[in-house]
């Protein structure tokens, strides 16, 4: 693992080198939870905490929170993520999830010292962000979900996620190692496919991805260590969705930056998500899941002014 660990340190150096920044790294232990998530801050005032997708890990936010450096980004790998050690304990059922989700936000706040600070979240950080908030609104000024958030009815699920909860076959892919020719199909079925055409998504940016799936055991961790999030058929469990009543404490203003083009659900989907609590609104813009990765500058400009 030590070997691995350095391919994937060097691959994210270079990612980090390419914006021109070098992260502070630091690891958290969290006395709710007794989970440790690994850190890495840029920028200096006040604080936002990112809460990165699945299978994924905190520097997915290179491109956004380089352009956030007038304040303090502290990007999170989720446990078993990145370089974040597994959970202590495998959360083995949704409900077991959700308890997580709950008091996941409030441990890395109170491990960092933060009486308040913004959020942002997307996709399954979307799931521990919304339920996080929730949870505790006074310390959240405000809350910027980006792209479709898991707890939300799916309309599309990729091939790759269908395969990963067949039982035996998900554990099976995580063993063999991508090639290199199929990291892009991969992410385009993720809804990257216009961040790659563009190339904003550029060859650096998908070999650091691809470290992240071989030489750390991200995928792994996610399928042995959490109950499935979703069937092959039906997408994400309803044992999972958000309910009203606790989407109703997110008293946080809340901004829903939704691609046109998120394969995951359209703009049906989104605004009938941001109705069900007072505090969003909803914004349509140009591009697929992971819209900071499609035009970076025009989503920083407007989450900059949002949390202004």
């Amino acid at each position: 693992m030590a070997n691995s660990e350095a391919n994937y340190r060097a691959e994210e150096q270079r990612l980090w080198a390419s914006v021109d920044l070098t992260p502070t790294e630091q690891f958290l232990s969290l006395a709710r939870t007794g989970a440790t998530v690994r850190c890495l801050t840029v920028g200096s005032g006040d604080p936002i905490v990112f809460v990165h997708g699945g299978s994924n890990a905190g520097s997915s936010w290179v491109d956004l929170a380089s352009r956030l450096v007038n304040r303090q980004c502290v990007l999170l790998d989720r446990p078993g993520c990145g370089l974040s050690p597994r959970l202590p304990t495998p959360l083995t059922d949704a409900a077991a999830l959700a308890r997580f989700a709950d008091d996941f936000l409030a441990d890395v706040f109170d491990a960092l010292g933060l009486p308040t600070a913004d959020v942002i979240g997307t996709s399954f950080g979307g799931y521990f962000s919304l339920r996080g908030v929730a949870s505790m609104p006074e310390r959240v000024p405000h809350l910027v979900l980006l792209g479709y958030s898991i707890g939300i009815e799916m309309q599309y699920v990729p091939p790759m996620m269908r395969m990963s909860v067949i039982p035996g076959l998900g554990q099976l892919m995580t063993r063999m190692s991508p090639p290199k020719a199929a990291i892009k199909p991969m992410l385009r079925q993720i809804g990257l496919k216009g961040a790659l055409a563009s190339g904003r998504f550029d060859q650096g940016r998908v070999n650091w991805f691809r470290s992240l799936l071989v030489n750390t055991d991200t995928m792994l961790n996610e399928l042995r260590d959490l109950p499935k999030l979703m069937t092959p058929i039906r997408g994400v469990s309803p044992a999972l969705r958000h309910s009203d009543e606790n989407l109703a404490r997110i008293t946080s203003p809340t901004l829903l930056l939704w691609g046109r083009d998120d394969p995951m659900g359209d703009e049906s989907v989104a605004t009938a998500f941001a109705s069900r609590f007072p505090s969003a609104v909803l914004e349509m813009v140009d591009g697929g899941h992971a819209v900071w990765m499609d035009d970076p500058d025009a989503i920083a400009a407007r989450v900059a002014d949002f949390l202004a």
